[in-house]
């Protein structure tokens, strides 16, 4: 099947403005120069110099990189919240994708002896080179043009460069959190525009931006990412499949969270009506905010009673979105109406219709693949809708097109168009309030800031070794989270304990049940895992005055019966994971000829003893 042959350019097409503006080296002018206005506008750049962010995560994974490891520190006193202990190191769980953005910038500064690439100019190259992507791809977008024609199309490449869902995540600071999916907003456009691009003229550089290469090396580059995605897990976590989300240890205000992801959580079992209807209002009908307020009820239309952990703190979408996607979609739908390769007005070629198809495929397979995910995930934030972002981007870009191509022969339509578009995306900048969490808490350090910030907090990178023949997990300053949700004084637990085990062949608990607690929780139910892996329920014992001894089996994995691991327990049932704390008291843990009593059970503290190797 041949090519279809490329549109005939217009007058305005020849000018040297819309000539510079989507191609050559004055794209990458123009590029540039909307990155400068993102980083300056948005106040993530509030004064020369100040750059940096306070979260080290990416920069200290872009170091070990470059010492040739994955594990950000052997010991585990460089456990800091949300990070892991896994495969005999200290992991991040926010990927290696940015990590590996900022390689080559950190290489080039070791090199030169100067400071590492700052959090924001790293965000600015990205948005530089997704700007160029867009403006490049824009040249074969279906829409045609006609005189007067060229402010609306560039209003398109605005319309996703500019996404207000993009600019308000930006404004809020790009927190460690927040900065993975401002990448991943600029990722996911610039697969969009490449994809279009892709369609238009079907061969590989169309698809990577790249020079002319063979066709099967597509698939290849695919699958390679695939892999490598695969055996970095693999490596970092132990299993290939896994992110380290079921492994990160957390503060314990987060222990809900951590049994949630560890174990199971009622929004498993929820009806797909009351999960449907919860995503739609987190969506669009959010306008209350509830930071630090994790299980607060009733607070956006369409919420769930069911237990779940929900976080906004930032807007992301309202019901304006809802007309604007279905719009987008009705419109990129409709053209499959048509009979392949006829065009439905005069001048609209036959690949600028499947452009405008595949655009619309691809927004509405993006949308319902995270729909189908969000569903049911055990916690939902602001963060987390805003993945929705490059596919709504997409949805808003066939409208678009379509309406231009409609009101290509009508100045005055244009004009409105213009008008609409610039009236909704004021509207939506203009909502955005000041950062809950204080924007000035994330970016906007110097480096000599950072330094001293690195003095009294320590990076990852930075921890020394532990001495692992003794510990005291009720000295933070040891083995951090070690104990976490057991209160050493009097045994009291939360739903999920986690502690450090070290060549546990058993796992055995000595509890008593809390007469005062209410509901009882059967000893049977308890539940214990040592990394990723479930542990068998090996016996129960009852002791007399409620008290019970339960045995797990240790793990049967290798990797988990030598070195130091991390234990969970689950000590109540899932559907009060986000109470206090569990009916029980925690007197005793062994393993291996090792114990941990708690304080309470013996009138002076003797510390657990690891047996020497």
């Amino acid at each position: 099947m041949n090519d279809p042959a490329p549109l005939p350019m217009t007058n305005l097409e020849g000018t040297s403005v819309w000539r510079g503006a989507r191609g050559g080296w004055l794209a990458a002018y123009w590029a540039a120069l909307y990155a400068v206005a993102v980083l300056v506008f948005t106040g993530l750049t509030p004064a020369w110099g100040r750059w940096y962010g306070v979260h080290p995560y990416h920069r200290v994974q872009s170091e070990a990189l470059l010492e040739g490891r994955l594990a950000l520190s052997a010991s585990p006193l460089a456990l800091k919240h949300d990070l892991a202990w896994a495969e005999g190191g200290v992991h991040q769980v926010w990927g290696l994708g940015i990590p590996l953005w900022r390689l080559p910038w950190d290489a080039l500064a070791r090199l030169l002896g100067t400071a590492p690439i700052p959090e924001a100019l790293a965000y600015g190259l990205a948005l530089a080179v997704t700007a160029w992507l867009v403006l490049r791809a824009s040249r074969d977008w279906s829409a045609v043009e006609a005189d007067g024609a060229v402010p609306a199309h560039l209003l398109g490449v605005f319309l996703l460069l500019a996404f207000p869902a993009l600019l308000n995540l930006v404004r809020h600071g790009l927190s460690i959190y927040d900065a993975v999916l401002a990448y991943v907003y600029l990722y996911g456009v610039a697969e969009a525009v490449l994809l279009v691009s892709f369609i238009r003229r079907p061969t590989l550089p169309r698809w990577l931006g790249l020079p002319d290469l063979k066709w099967w090396t597509g698939p290849l580059l695919w699958m390679a990412g695939g892999g490598v995605l695969f055996v970095t897990n693999l490596l970092r976590f132990g299993d290939g499949f896994e992110f380290g989300h079921r492994l990160n240890l957390q503060a314990p205000e987060f222990v809900g969270s951590m049994y949630a992801t560890r174990f199971d959580h009622p929004f498993d079992n929820e009806p797909v009506w009351r999960t449907a209807r919860e995503l739609f209002g987190a969506l669009f009908l959010t306008s209350e905010f509830n930071p630090a307020r994790l299980y607060l009820e009733n607070f956006f239309p369409g919420q769930s009673p069911t237990v779940r952990i929900r976080e906004f703190y930032m807007p992301t979408f309202d019901w304006t979105y809802v007309g604007l996607v279905l719009a987008g979609w009705g419109t990129g739908l409709a053209l499959f109406r048509r009979r392949s390769g006829v065009p439905g007005e005069p001048g609209e070629d036959a690949a600028g219709i499947v452009q405008r198809r595949m655009l619309v495929v691809w927004s509405l397979v993006a949308t319902g693949l995270l729909g189908v995910f969000y569903l049911r995930t055990p916690a939902l934030a602001s963060r987390y809708l805003l993945d929705f972002a490059p596919a709504f981007a997409g949805a808003a870009l066939t409208l678009y097109l379509g309406l231009q191509s409609w009101f290509r022969a009508v100045p005055v339509r244009q004009v409105m168009l213009l008008g609409l578009l610039a009236t909704w995306l004021g509207f939506q900048w203009q909502r955005v309030p000041t950062p809950i969490w204080g924007q000035t808490s994330y970016c906007g350090f110097t480096w000599a800031e950072i330094q001293r910030l690195r003095a009294i907090h320590p990076d990852p990178c930075d921890a020394g070794p532990a001495d692992l023949t003794e510990r005291r997990f009720d000295d933070p300053r040891y083995l951090p989270f070690d104990g976490n949700g057991w209160r050493t004084n009097d045994g009291r637990v939360a739903p999920l304990v986690s502690l450090f085990v070290r060549d546990a062949e058993f796992l055995e608990l000595d509890l008593r049940a809390d007469p005062a607690a209410g509901r009882p929780v059967p000893p049977e139910s308890l539940r214990a895992k040592v990394g990723l892996e479930f542990l068998c329920l090996d016996a129960v014992e009852g002791a007399g005055e409620g008290r019970w001894r339960v045995r797990f089996h240790g793990p049967r994995r290798a990797a988990y019966r030598r070195g130091l691991q991390v234990a969970f327990l689950a000590l109540t049932p899932n559907e009060r994971l986000a109470e206090p704390s569990a009916p029980w008291f925690l007197e005793r843990v062994r393993w291996r000829g090792c114990e941990l009593p708690s304080a309470a059970s013996q009138a002076q503290r003797v510390p657990g003893r690891h047996p020497q190797s």
